[in-house]
């Protein structure tokens, strides 16, 4: 029989799914596990194969499961930047005129109201979180629990998400036999892991090349302040070399990873790739493939700008790239080609066994549950659970047990959507 703890954090991008265990202590976090999985089920931000993700989703809680030889049934989401919109809300509420114990119920109170407030239109709002709380006219509180006081009011950033999409993903993780404890948008977990990991308090301009899109987030003093989403991310560059090649997408995209150098002015006339055509055999070059993706590039960094311009006095702030394109030989030459006046950083997280991967955003998800499992009292790590066996001569009560549970939580799952966390 085994037993662990931990964070079990599941992210989802427009082509992996990543589900992440990490165990905290009070100076740092460590990894227990990490699996990812391929898929297909989510194009241009909507969700179009949902048997797809459950399978998915399935196969890497299996994995997690056997390898840490537990049962883990839970997952802290980070929900894909697709549309997103931010919002800053400031609001406050009148307590006892001689003073009273705030508790947690006044937070939740808080979080209500604001919810009531941060709905942007046509756009379901994915959560609230607190940035500083007000008791009478001390601000910059962190958490206000236990102090006296006679009102409180708290400054926190919305984000919302298209209804969609939220309704469809949140229903299929929990169709998967998954119950989602808390959600987390992945730019905001990206600005946390990059704030904390360069040290870079003041602010930025995060920009994440993923594969259907590019997130662009600015924060400021570490709250996410404005995001932008371009149109335009590695499954581009993918569908130049297939177009060109005439070869299948998946084939051009294994070929952008493995193969292409992006910077032509280094490139050089040596032969990484051959392909057999019909018509004969092609050499694919080193140069052939810089030039061929040259201008792709220089389109996507020209959007990227006219972003960062149209953000005004908060674009002078540092430039951190992230994502996908930075792990392409000579990507980071090309991108500071066009940015020789700015400071440019080029960030991946540094944890060990996970350098290779793409996990900035399930790392800043892991500095950001302590804080916020601390203001609302909950408990965000796996329940310690005994691992159910077939020998078990108990299983079979208790796998009919769980499915009991799982189609009364699917009965009460759209009456709870709109109130998700703060009942």
């Amino acid at each position: 029989m085994a037993y662990m703890t931990g964070y079990p954090i599941l992210g989802i991008t427009s082509n992996i799914l990543q589900l992440l265990i990490v165990e905290n202590d009070d100076t740092e976090f460590h990894v227990l596990s990490y699996y990812e999985e391929p898929h297909s089920a989510i194009k241009d931000g909507n969700l179009v194969d949902a048997n797809e993700l459950i399978d998915k989703i399935k196969k890497v809680y299996e994995k997690t499961n056997f390898f840490l030889n537990t049962t883990i049934n839970d997952a802290l989401l980070v929900f894909p930047d697709v549309q997103a919109t931010i919002k800053g809300n400031d609001l406050g509420i009148l307590l006892n005129t001689e003073g009273t114990e705030i508790t947690l119920t006044h937070i939740r109170e808080l979080l209500r109201e604001t919810a009531k407030k941060a709905q942007a239109v046509n756009q379901q709002l994915l959560n609230i979180y607190p940035i500083s709380f007000t008791v009478n006219d001390v601000s910059d509180i962190e958490n206000p629990q236990g102090l006296i006081g006679n009102s409180i009011s708290l400054k926190s950033v919305s984000v919302s998400v298209p209804e969609g999409l939220f309704m469809n993903v949140l229903h299929t993780i929990e169709q998967s036999g998954i119950n989602v404890l808390d959600i987390f948008p992945a730019f905001y977990c990206n600005v946390t892991e990059v704030a904390s990991g360069l040290n870079l308090k003041t602010g930025g301009n995060v920009i994440d090349v993923g594969y259907d899109y590019t997130a662009i987030s600015i924060y400021e003093n570490g709250i996410p302040k404005k995001i932008r989403i371009l149109r335009q991310g590695m499954k581009g560059l993918a569908d130049i070399l297939a177009k060109k090649y005439q070869i299948s997408h998946d084939n051009a995209y294994d070929l952008l990873k493995t193969s292409v150098y992006l910077d032509e002015k280094t490139a050089e006339e040596l032969v990484v790739y051959r392909l057999e055509l019909p018509t004969g055999v092609l050499d694919i070059t080193e140069q052939d493939l810089a030039q061929t993706l040259s201008a792709y590039l220089e389109e996507l960094i020209v959007e990227i700008r006219d972003v960062l311009e149209h953000f005004g006095k908060q674009s002078q702030f540092p430039i951190i790239f992230i994502g996908e394109l930075l792990k392409i030989p000579g990507g980071k030459e090309v991108i500071s080609s066009f940015f020789d006046k700015k400071e440019i950083y080029f960030y991946t997280s540094d944890v060990v066994g996970l350098r290779e991967f793409n996990v900035t955003q399930l790392i800043g998800c892991a500095k950001l549950l302590p804080i916020r499992e601390k203001l609302l009292k909950q408990n965000y790590e796996t329940a310690k659970t005994e691992d159910i066996r077939l020998e078990d001569k108990n299983s079979k009560k208790k796998v009919q047990q769980q499915e009991k549970q799982k189609d009364e939580k699917e009965k009460k799952f759209w009456d709870k959507i709109t109130t998700y966390f703060f009942d």
